[in-house]
């Protein structure tokens, strides 16, 4: 900038080359109504410590008559003084170092490697700094914003992926495609998936979470899926078979209406046996006395509102049994909004689940809620289930199922396998 100045303020300042040059400019500028302070040289421009040259810098004070007008204008006409851009005050600089770099016939390759290299850095900074001042960003940034709104993302998972972006180099930030791949890595690498829990005989299995989530389905799901998978392995293995597993099922859903006649009637297709239970101590008298035979037993739970966290707390007594070791799940649906998902998972904490089924996929197109929600409570997901069927309606969760299903973006699916292994299509 040629000169700068306060308004309001008692102190103004003038460069230029030479003490004259400032008087001319301060002449034309207002005339005989300033006051010369002081004069002081200043080095100004340069990089690396190249290039600079020596300026002089005049300290100036404006005649009271002459502050009275410029105030008045800006006041008046004017409410907000105009001023410069960043973007166009960073722009002129870089032109005119490009010009000094011209002029100068002293200019190595070396030297213009390196000027063009702080040129880059600074251009990169001054767009991050714009960036998160929010003036402006990058198209492509406010195209995977928008595309994360679209999957029902949450906003603070949107902030980290928008701010991880801003890291970006600009060159592949024009190239959308590179940007829309790195964000679909980036979303895959926030699911966790949780590994398959160790075997120890009986397995006990609990399916937590608030009413209408599908636990009781989900329990003969998951019974099922142990049968059949059981059943498949000694068909193709017929010389060397496997016992069949031992399965027995507990409901402890007291409050549904027809509760205990759902499960016996999954029951008695799969050929199990079912029992029921009002209370801890009725749990731990059946786990005493056939725990032993059975290889799994699953419990089915009632349901409350995620609000009820007093009867979420009895129910959690009533699954207290010494010895007893359970895997505990908690069941959540697919469609539930990001705000009932946290509190979901915020009021069944004292069941200490460690993951989480994700229910009736196939009643939502959009999965960035129970993405974003588990990544913030650092959750992983263990199952899937669609469908109302018991049969080959369920599959161990992978993070590809979750990313092939993203709305409005492109992925590449040989990429997504390399990147994070193949998912198995198999439908338990």
């Amino acid at each position: 900038m040629p000169y700068s100045e306060k308004m309001g303020s008692a102190t103004l300042t003038m460069s230029g080359k030479t003490r004259d040059e400032c008087k001319r400019k301060l002449y034309e500028m207002y005339g005989e109504d300033y006051t010369l302070l002081s004069t002081r040289p200043k080095l100004k421009g340069g990089f690396l410590g190249l290039f600079q040259r020596e300026e002089v810098e005049v300290e100036y004070v404006l005649t009271e008559k002459r502050v009275r007008q410029d105030q008045g204008y800006y006041s008046a006409q004017n409410p907000q003084r105009p001023s410069a851009s960043p973007e166009s005050e960073f722009m002129r600089n870089q032109d005119a170092i490009l010009h000094r770099m011209g002029e100068s016939s002293e200019f190595s390759a070396v030297q213009l490697s390196q000027m063009s290299k702080v040129v880059q850095t600074q251009m990169t900074d001054f767009y991050k700094h714009i960036q998160k001042n929010d003036q402006i960003k990058h198209a492509s940034i406010r195209r995977i914003e928008e595309l994360l709104e679209q999957n029902e993302f949450t906003a603070s998972y949107i902030a980290d992926i928008s701010g991880r972006m801003q890291d970006i180099s600009l060159n592949m930030l024009d190239d959308f495609e590179k940007v829309q791949s790195t964000v679909v890595d980036w979303i895959g690498e926030s699911i966790k998936i949780a590994p398959e829990p160790p075997f120890h005989c009986p397995s006990v299995i609990v399916i937590v979470g608030p009413t209408g989530v599908g636990k009781t389905t989900t329990v003969a799901k998951m019974s099922a899926d142990i049968i059949l998978s059981a059943k498949d392995y000694n068909d193709h293995h017929p010389d060397s078979p496997r016992p069949q597993p031992k399965v027995h099922l507990i409901t402890a859903d007291t409050v549904r209406v027809a509760a205990a006649e759902q499960i016996q009637h999954y029951a008695d297709i799969m050929n199990l046996r079912v029992a029921s239970v009002k209370n801890a101590e009725e749990l731990e008298r059946l786990y005493k006395d056939f725990g032993e035979s059975y290889d799994y037993i699953f419990i089915d739970t009632a349901g409350y509102s995620p609000n009820d966290v007093e009867h979420i707390a009895k129910m959690h007594r009533s699954l207290d049994v010494r010895g007893m070791r359970p895997h505990v799940y908690l069941a959540v649906m697919a469609g539930t909004k990001a705000r009932d998902l946290e509190r979901i998972m915020r009021n069944y904490e004292s069941f200490d689940y460690k993951s989480v089924i994700v229910t009736k996929c196939d009643e939502t197109s959009y999965f960035g809620n129970i993405i974003s929600v588990l990544w913030e409570k650092k959750k992983s997901i263990s199952w899937i289930t669609y469908g109302q069927e018991v049969i080959r309606t369920m599959r161990r969760a992978h993070p590809a199922w979750f990313l092939t299903r993203l709305e409005g973006f492109s992925v590449d699916r040989a990429h997504i396998d390399d990147k994070f292994g193949k998912e198995s299509l198999e439908e338990k």
